[in-house]
This record gives structure tokens, sequence and C-alpha cells, in this order.
């Protein structure tokens, strides 16, 4: 697949909700020689040495957010008000 080709695989919830799909194109950035993905909650993750390293990421990213307890997930949320300091 070519790098600039977006993949347009819904979620369940999107299946179900008829909302528009939120556009995943610009996910993946390169800066100097890193890669780096962003995740929905408007994160930076990264480097990574190869795009493939950082779309491995981003499948570790989400299943570690499918799984996480509620309290781990605020502290992903920018601007939280539990965020550490």
């Amino acid at each position: 697949m070519d790098q600039d080709q977006a993949v347009n695989i819904k979620r369940y919830s999107e299946l179900t909700s008829g909302a528009e799909i939120p556009s995943r194109a610009n996910r993946f950035y390169k800066l100097s020689d890193n890669w780096y993905f962003t995740t929905r909650e408007g994160l930076s993750m990264g480097p990574y040495d190869s795009q493939e390293e950082a779309k491995t990421g981003t499948s570790d990213y989400i299943t570690f957010v499918s799984n996480a307890a509620p309290h781990v997930l605020k502290l992903l949320t920018p601007n939280s008000q539990n965020a550490p300091t």
C-alpha cells in the first residue's frame, strides 16, 4: 500500500451510528529521521524508526486504550484536570 493511501475501515460504533468516518489519512508523519502518529486525543506518539513501526505502534496503542481503566484514559485527555503536572 502506498504511504499516502488512507485505509477506510469502519469501527463497530461507526457502522451503527451512521456518523461520518473521521479522516485517518494524516495519522502518520515524519520529523527528521523519525516517524510518529497522532491519536484521536491529539497526542503525538513516537519516535519510531519507520512508518511500519509507527503503524505497529498505532495498533499497540489502540489495544492499550481498549483495555485501560477509566482513570488511565483520563490521563490521555489533553487539558485533563487529572493529568500529572
